[in-house]
C-alpha cells in the first residue's frame, strides 16, 4: 500500500507540479456545492494550456466494445478528465478538483435483451463539463497525462467516435439480423399451421397481428436503431412457404438502408442476409416488391 501511495504521489506531481495547487483544507462542502469556490460547469472552450487533461482507469469486466465506448463518454471505467491539479479536503479526504463531460447512462438490461448502446455525442468546443471530485485515496492509474489541447482533442476524440459508431452498427446490424430471422421463424410455423400458406402481408400491421401467437416482443417487428417496421413483402400474401424460388425471393426486408447503403433482408426459404445497394435493386425486380 505504501508502494502504491509513492507511485500515486510521483503521478499527482506530474499533474499539478507546473501549476500552483490551490489547497483547501476541510472544505465546506456546501459551499464547494454553491459553486463560491470553484464553478459547477465549464464548457470545454473555456480551458487552456494550463489545464491537463488526464485518463482515469479502473478495473472493469466490460467488453471491448462497451470499454471503448466507456471511454469515448467519459464514464468510471476509463474517464477522461481536466484538472489544474487543485485539491480539496473533505472530511479529512484529498481530492482532485476536475471536470469531466457527463456520460449517457447504458441501460445493459436493454442491452442484453438485445439494444444498443445510445449514440454518443459529437466533442465540440461548447461541450458542457460538469464538477468532478476525484479521490485520490480510491482513484485507481491516472495516466495519460499531457497539457490540454483544444484542436487534439476534439481531433482525437472523433477518430474514436468513428470506432465506436463503426462497432455500434454492427450491434445493430446484428441485432436486426436475429429480429428477421424471429419473423421468419414465425412465418413457417404460422404457414405450418395453415396449409403451407403464408399469412396477410399486405402491411407491416397485418403481418404482425398474423404473428400474435408465434412472436410475443413487441420490439422484433421494429428496427433497433431508427424503430421503424420491417416492411414484409405483399405479394406473397397467401402463397406458398419456401417455394420454388425461395432462396431468390424476398420475404421481409429492412424498410431503409443502412449509411453504408446496405439492408437485411429476409428471404422466402428462411435464410437471412445483408445485401447491398445494387444486388437489392435486382431483387426488388424478381421478387416483385413495388
Amino acid at each position: 500500500m505504501k508502494i502504491a501511495h509513492r507511485i500515486l504521489a510521483v503521478t499527482m506531481f506530474a499533474i499539478v507540479g507546473v501549476t500552483s495547487v490551490a489547497r483547501a483544507d476541510n472544505a465546506d462542502l456546501k459551499d464547494l456545492l454553491s459553486g463560491k469556490q470553484v464553478p459547477l460547469a465549464l464548457k470545454l472552450k473555456d480551458l487552456d494550456g494550463s489545464w491537463r487533461r488526464l485518463r482515469v482507469t479502473a478495473p472493469s469486466d466490460a467488453g471491448a466494445f462497451l470499454g471503448a465506448y466507456a471511454q469515448l463518454m467519459g464514464g468510471d471505467g476509463a474517464g477522461v478528465y481536466y484538472t489544474k491539479g487543485d485539491t480539496v479536503i473533505l472530511a479529512g479526504s484529498t481530492y482532485v478538483i476536475a471536470y469531466q463531460h457527463p456520460s449517457k447512462p447504458v441501460d445493459m438490461m436493454a442491452m442484453m435483451r438485445g439494444g444498443t448502446p445510445p449514440e454518443p455525442e459529437t466533442l465540440t468546443p461548447d461541450t458542457s463539463l460538469t464538477l468532478t471530485l476525484i479521490q485520490l485515496h480510491t482513484a485507481g492509474t491516472l495516466g495519460d497525462i499531457r497539457p490540454f489541447n483544444l484542436d487534439q482533442e476534439i481531433a482525437e476524440q472523433t477518430g474514436l467516435q468513428k470506432a465506436v459508431e463503426g462497432a455500434h452498427d454492427s450491434s445493430v446490424n446484428a441485432v436486426s439480423v436475429s429480429n428477421l430471422k424471429q419473423i421468419g421463424l414465425g412465418l413457417a410455423m404460422c404457414a405450418d399451421d395453415h396449409n403451407g400458406k403464408l399469412p396477410d402481408l399486405s402491411d407491416p400491421q397485418s403481418m404482425k397481428k398474423a404473428l400474435t401467437n408465434y412472436i410475443t416482443g413487441e420490439k422484433v417487428f421494429v428496427h433497433p436503431k431508427t424503430g421503424k417496421p420491417y416492411q414484409p413483402n405483399p405479394s406473397f400474401s397467401g402463397k406458398e412457404w419456401q417455394g420454388t424460388n425461395a432462396v431468390n425471393e424476398v420475404l421481409v426486408y429492412e424498410g431503409e438502408p443502412a449509411a453504408d447503403g446496405t439492408r437485411v433482408v429476409l428471404f422466402n426459404d428462411g435464410h437471412v442476409t445483408q445485401v447491398t445497394e445494387a444486388r437489392w435493386q435486382e431483387l426488388k425486380k424478381t421478387s416483385h416488391i413495388p
